[in-house]
């Protein structure tokens, strides 16, 4: 897990690929790069299955196609509670 509020050689990555983070989360597995609900589609695949949550998320988003539909309103849960929170944009694009 890297903190793209922090310069990393993993966010020099998704920046000269032109991945505008404060749009999505990225996995990176091995040298591939997931975005979107690719990238939740994947974590739920590769993650733990113990625990209640661990399970649910795996049912949930280890199919590409409803980790695609409900992508969407998890950006937009996450973006409303960074707004709650005063957050501002990372905006790694713009570098």
């Amino acid at each position: 897990m890297v903190n793209a509020r922090k310069k990393s050689d993993v966010m020099t990555e998704i920046t000269a690929y032109g991945i505008d983070i404060d749009r999505g989360i990225v996995v990176k597995t091995g040298k591939q790069l997931y975005y979107g609900s690719a990238a939740i589609s994947v974590l739920a695949r590769i993650s733990d299955r113990s625990g209640f949550f661990n399970r649910l998320n795996y049912r949930i988003f280890k199919s590409e196609k409803r980790a695609k539909l409900l992508y969407p309103v998890l950006v937009l849960v996450r973006n409303i509670l960074l707004k709650i929170r005063g957050s501002e944009k990372i905006n790694n694009l713009t570098e």
